[in-house]
């Protein structure tokens, strides 16, 4: 798998596999009969899927993230020109501006 510095962090674009840890790993999946049968059947169609599921999962993340990081930078710019509806419903504004580093 190919890493990309802008969107994984320098131990993810650094990392390189520990063979103690990928021999622990495999005696792990051979260890027990039945679990061992398991991986031993996958097809390829299998292992793609796995790793779509994965993929979807990490790119949901990143979604969730960038929607949560455009309302933060809509609010700011709503209590900036003093109409913060989202403000009225609860949300104290002094903390709002607190976190207007994170945008």
């Amino acid at each position: 798998m190919k890493r990309f510095p802008a969107f994984d962090p320098p131990e993810y674009v650094n990392w390189q596999p520990d063979p103690a840890l990928v021999r622990a790993f495999r005696e792990t999946l051979e260890r027990d009969p039945e679990r061992r049968a398991l991986v031993a059947a996958l097809t390829k169609e299998d292992h793609r899927a796995l790793y779509v599921g994965l993929l979807r999962t990490r790119l949901s993340r990143l979604l969730g993230l960038l929607l949560g990081l455009l309302l933060l930078v809509h609010d700011l710019a709503d209590l900036r020109r003093g109409c913060a509806q989202r403000l009225r419903r609860g949300l104290d504004a002094v903390d709002v501006v607190g976190l207007e580093g994170v945008a």
